[in-house]
């Protein structure tokens, strides 16, 4: 594996490929997070959870969860989203703080912001929404620290390519 050429990192052929053993873990930890209320999943991102180690692979599956889960309510023949315009105010703020930390945090990776950039994208009517009823400015949070985590990964991406390989 070459640390020159990083897209070349899943073109094995082996029976345990390391995109089959990240599909796999993703899969394990997914499964683990499904359960998880707001609160668990807060605690989870300050990695302040004792029984699992706060990592890339969760925050992948936060997200996940956040943009594919949907609940059943009679209101919603097809399902529901995790949030939808009117929910409780705490129950929204807390998910976009979660995103939010998610966007900063320095074990996020680009599959974490790529799940944020659908996640903008599925709920950004529920931002506005929560923004204009409680007087406050979550949609300019979350694109500013959306940016900033990108500008992050990028330096960090900058900063592997012009390092020197031992």
């Amino acid at each position: 594996m070459s640390k020159c050429y990083p897209n070349l990192m899943f073109k094995s052929s082996g029976p345990n490929t390391p995109k089959q053993q990240y599909e796999k873990k993703l899969d394990e930890m997914s499964e683990i997070i499904k359960d998880w209320n707001l609160s668990d999943t807060h605690k989870y991102v300050m990695c302040k959870n004792n029984t699992h180690v706060c990592n890339f692979l969760g925050f992948d599956a936060i997200m996940q969860k956040f943009n594919t889960q949907r609940t059943s309510d009679k209101d919603f023949p097809d399902g529901r989203h995790l949030f939808e315009i009117g929910d409780r105010p705490e129950r929204t703020k807390k998910g976009l703080e979660i995103v939010i930390m998610l966007c900063k945090h320095p074990r996020s990776n680009i599959k974490t912001m790529l799940g944020i950039q659908q996640f903008l994208k599925i709920y950004m009517d529920v931002v506005r929404d929560y923004d204009k009823t409680n007087s406050k400015n979550y949609r300019q949070r979350l694109l500013h620290a959306f940016r900033k985590g990108l500008f992050r990964l990028e330096a960090e991406a900058k900063k592997k390519r012009t390092s020197p390989t031992v």
